[in-house]
């Protein structure tokens, strides 16, 4: 499996296996592989010199750093792998520190790091030699009471990784499904057929090829680290009283196999490949030593060779569907629609979902973007309101939608933050770049400036009477936008001065820089104000 990546000029055994890893676990393109190599020079901090890889991964709401640790005994694994749990583990923000200490982890994170997701680590420990259950063990419970995933493998789940990538497929020779018999339900396909049925949890944890992934279908091997979906799966089979109801809120799992025979009270299926679900997979293998035995899953199970035409469209479309997001979620929710009625009395439409139907029109208000702005501007959590994806959930959810929020509020923060865009070209342009980070921002100094005005803070608390003349309105927004803006202006033009580097991208979501900034438009909006008639 190597020979090929030595032909690429890689004579470092170890640098070969990690590029090859790192290209087959987390689907990284051969000509970015090589950026995360690590070497331990003068420029790597000395906390991550124990780390010989890292990577990115980005799903959906998640951003997963990947540090890669390889080592030829367990002892030194073990060793090294506890050095690296303590330094990441001591510092919160550590992706971004040292993305500006080293120039390899630079080109590695920063990139992913400018968006706006959470944080899910990840540590791979690779060892080239067996390792024991006491010894594999060991390195989990170094991660026990930390946010840190662990990922723990040696060199039978190389060896294994390397046939299925050999053969150019994925999967397990054959798997006996324990079935009630009454509870298959056939499928008649255009070309094929298949079956739906419930198993049982602790026999999908027994299956085999999910230690070493050969189960597992390689579109989908790369995306099975620890994130918020394998969290509330763990803690949904940790349920004892929600047992029993687990099939009915559970997606399933989907899988394609060569061909499958349908027994007494046994599925007998060759070469099985799990194409979606494996998150599920994993979680009940992981948790297979407390599973209750109620804990049921729906299978569908699809007889399509792994090349087929039929097997890659499940394998494609399975994974691609819109995933169901906690802003979907909170549609139907009372608060939701109670604003929808109230903002549509101000000649608005309140959108909830992102798949709702409506009419082209300019006054179209999306409440995720309302949370923000809300977020920023009454419950004065600037440093909250960019993490767009945790607004749904609680208790973020209670506060920012709570029964003081109305739909003249929803307008109002929607008209702030069309105040805003009105100055945007007097930002300085390395703002502009960043421009969904930098209005946010804004939106929250002008806010603050209106809450030091006596005439304004009454307007921002208490909108419903002005929301309905957005013209005047929008003037006054106006006005103290233009000094919030002045603000960045004058800290763009510092920074030019001093040479500084300015990592706005980072500042701009930290609360000490935020209530600094906040602070300086209530400043500037006071002199701005002294040259204002009738102020």
């Amino acid at each position: 499996m190597l020979d090929p990546i030595k032909s690429e000029g890689v004579e470092s055994e170890d640098e070969r296996l990690l590029l090859w890893l790192i290209r087959t676990l987390y689907d990284v393109s051969a000509a970015d592989s090589y950026a995360s190599i690590l070497r331990a020079d003068e420029d790597m901090p000395e906390t991550l010199r124990d780390v010989d890889a890292a990577v990115v991964s980005t799903s959906r709401e998640l951003l997963t750093p990947v540090y890669v640790l390889l080592a030829d005994d367990p002892k030194t694994l073990i060793s090294r792998a506890k050095r690296v749990v303590a330094a990441l583990n001591d510092e919160p923000d550590a992706e971004r520190k040292l993305s500006r200490r080293s120039a390899q982890l630079r080109s590695v994170f920063e990139d992913a790091l400018s968006s706006r997701l959470e944080v899910s680590r990840v540590l791979n420990c690779i060892c080239r030699a067996p390792l024991t259950t006491a010894q594999a063990n060991q390195l989990r419970r170094l991660v026990k009471d930390t946010s840190i995933e662990i990922e723990v493998h040696d060199i039978g789940y190389l060896n294994s990784l390397a046939a299925a990538e050999l053969q150019g497929a994925a999967w397990v020779p054959e798997v006996q499904i324990d079935v009630p018999p009454e509870g298959v339900l056939n499928l008649t396909l255009k070309s094929g057929r298949g079956l739906m049925v419930p198993v049982s949890a602790t026999a999908v944890a027994r299956w085999p090829g999910i230690e070493d992934r050969t189960l597992f279908d390689l579109n989908v091997r790369h995306a099975l680290g620890k994130n918020r979906v394998r969290r509330s799966l763990d803690e949904a089979l940790s349920d004892a009283e929600a047992a029993a109801d687990f099939i009915a809120y559970h997606n399933g799992i989907t899988a394609v196999c060569r061909s499958y025979e349908v027994g007494k009270d046994q599925v007998r299926v060759e070469r099985l490949s799990v194409v979606n679900g494996a998150q599920s997979v994993v979680a009940v293998h992981a948790n297979a030593e407390r599973l209750d035995p109620e804990i049921k899953i729906l299978l569908k199970l699809v007889e399509a060779p792994y090349d087929s035409k039929l097997s890659r469209n499940i394998a494609i479309r399975s994974n691609t569907q819109n995933p169901v997001t906690s802003r979907n979620l909170r549609a139907l929710d009372p608060v939701q629609l109670r604003l929808e009625r109230e903002v549509a009395e101000f000649g608005y439409v309140y959108v909830v979902r992102p798949d709702s139907q409506t009419s082209s029109t300019d006054r179209l208000i999306q409440n995720d973007d309302t949370a923000q702005l809300l977020c920023s501007t009454y419950v004065r959590k600037p440093a909250l309101a960019v993490k767009r994806q945790v607004l749904f959930e609680l208790p973020q959810y209670s506060e920012i939608f709570s029964p003081a929020t109305t739909g003249a509020r929803v307008v109002f923060v929607y008209l702030l933050r069309k105040a805003v865009e009105e100055v945007k070209e007097t930002v300085p342009a390395d703002y502009r770049r960043a421009w969904a980070l930098t209005s946010l921002t804004l939106v929250w100094m002008t806010s603050e400036a209106m809450r030091s005005d006596p005439r304004a803070s009454t307007i921002l608390l208490e909108p419903d009477a002005h929301v309905r003349n957005p013209q005047e309105l929008e003037a006054t927004l106006g006005r103290f936008a233009g000094a919030a803006c002045t603000v960045l202006i004058e800290r763009h033009r510092r920074f030019e001065e001093t040479g500084d580097d300015d990592d706005f991208k980072v500042e701009f979501k930290q609360t000490r820089t935020l209530t600094d900034l906040g602070a300086r438009a209530v400043r500037s909006w006071r002199t701005l104000r002294k040259g204002l008639p009738n102020e």
